[in-house]
């Protein structure tokens, strides 16, 4: 599913460069596993990382929940029926069409638990190179799992 406003790659990295963008993570446990994906994309490329999109403009948050959620995990979660684990910075040196522009994202990272059966993954296996349910304690272990990601494990283990 294309965003409502896709941005032509000069005009989003002129975005990127003077903004921070808006997103969505969803931090999907079950089982005591949690959902990740080996981008294959910069920003937080070759890094294991939960998934999630950005807001487009004039998307209302919960539209861009469920769109997000549809196209990431191929089911329509409800912002009502999920956990806000909080606001987060997320800065990468690099950008998703530049090496050279640097990317801000304050994201909305949301918990829910959600049967991996249900779950349609072949959209967000077209976006990484691996797709894995890793232990809590596994993935704070790993050095391929993003610190962002980290922080959210953090969070709910609390």
């Amino acid at each position: 599913m294309k965003p409502k406003n896709y941005l032509l790659p000069s005009i989003f990295n002129t975005v990127v460069k003077h903004t921070p963008l808006i997103a969505i993570d969803f931090v999907i446990v079950n089982k005591g596993k949690i959902l990740l994906g080996k981008r294959i994309n910069r920003p937080a490329k070759d890094c294991f990382f939960v998934p999630g999109g950005r807001i487009c403009k004039g998307e209302k948050i919960d539209e861009a929940f469920t769109r997000i959620s549809e196209t990431e995990l191929g089911i329509k979660l409800d912002r009502k029926n999920c956990n806000l684990l909080g606001l987060y910075d997320h800065m990468y040196e690099d950008s998703a069409n530049d090496e050279n522009i640097s990317t801000h994202y304050v994201v909305s990272a949301f918990h829910t638990s959600v049967d991996y059966e249900n779950l349609n993954l072949q959209n967000l296996q077209t976006q990484h190179a691996k797709i894995v349910m890793l232990d809590l304690d596994s993935a704070l272990s790993c050095p391929d799992v993003h610190e962002n990601t980290k922080v959210y494990i953090r969070k709910l283990q609390e």
